[in-house]
């Protein structure tokens, strides 16, 4: 074996070590509040640093025809106040903290992280408690973050050949399953969101029944979690969402679709269908 595979081979061998010797699975404390809200916590006090992660169980599989996009929308809207801080007040008090943030939509979890010094920890559990719950949709700022979404599709997608070019073999592949369509949502669909229909999703699925909390790094786990019962107790829980039952039929032979546009150079895409994540085939493909 050469020189430099072997070094490699026993580097690897460290780091599994020092991997193992560091992170222990029952270091890792998992809890769940009277009102189903499911909290992982995992105490780290080599920095006086956390990381906290709220994972809602919703995306764009949870989206029906004429409601496509409102997912990541909800996304934009949690940034845009609540009834106790006013829009911005989210980003604003974060970054007066040192920390930072971020979100993401994805077809079947929405995601917001934040990493902040210890010594914030209070304001932020304070902070993502309130806007699970308190959303404020304001008209104004509905319409003109609408918008911004509108304009991101334009420029992600409408105005991107390669975005065009995926958006609709995903459409083609996909037939009946809400994976048909991409998480951005049709622009159509954008421009025809009624204020009644997006509140309504929100208090659905933004519950803390339907949500993950995962907090990581300078905290005693005791002190936190009377915190979270503090901040996230009161919040009552919401019916279960409905189930998405639509399976997605078995594809009966090749499919194919051509786009015609201008382009400085052609562009191809192949895709396969593959396993869900329960299967074990999935992590091999990944």
């Amino acid at each position: 074996m050469p020189k430099k595979i072997v070094i490699f081979v026993l580097s690897l061998c460290w780091m599994t070590v020092m991997l193992q010797a560091a992170f222990k699975k029952e270091d890792i404390k998992v809890f769940q509040l009277d009102n189903g809200l499911k909290i992982i916590l995992y105490e780290d006090h080599k920095m006086p640093n956390i990381s906290y992660y709220t994972f809602f169980k919703v995306g764009s599989r949870c989206e029906r025809p004429g409601l496509t996009g409102v997912s990541h929308f909800i996304e934009h809207m949690m940034f845009n106040g609540t009834s106790q801080f006013g829009p911005g007040e989210f980003d604003r008090l974060m970054e007066f903290s040192g920390g930072a943030n971020n979100a993401y939509t994805g077809d079947d979890f929405t995601a917001y992280t934040d990493w902040f010094p210890t010594k914030a920890l209070e304001k932020m559990v304070e902070l993502e408690a309130d806007r699970m719950q308190g959303l404020l949709f304001d008209p104004q700022v509905l319409e003109s973050e609408r918008g911004v979404v509108a304009s991101e599709r334009r420029l992600s997608v409408e105005n991107n050949n390669e975005a065009i070019l995926y958006e609709n073999v995903r459409a083609t592949a996909i037939m009946a399953h809400p994976y048909h369509w991409d998480v951005i949502g049709w622009m159509s669909d954008i421009l025809g969101w009624r204020p009644a229909e997006i509140k309504q999703y929100y208090k659905t699925y933004y519950a803390p029944n339907n949500a993950v909390l995962v907090v990581v790094g300078d905290f005693e786990t005791s002190k936190l979690l009377e915190l979270l019962k503090k901040h996230y107790g009161p919040i009552p829980a919401q019916a279960p969402p409905p189930p998405v039952v639509t399976v997605e039929p078995p594809q009966l032979g090749r499919k194919e679709v051509v786009i015609r546009k201008e382009a400085q150079t052609p562009s191809f895409l192949v895709v396969y269908h593959g396993p869900a994540c329960s299967n074990s085939d999935y992590f091999a493909l990944s």
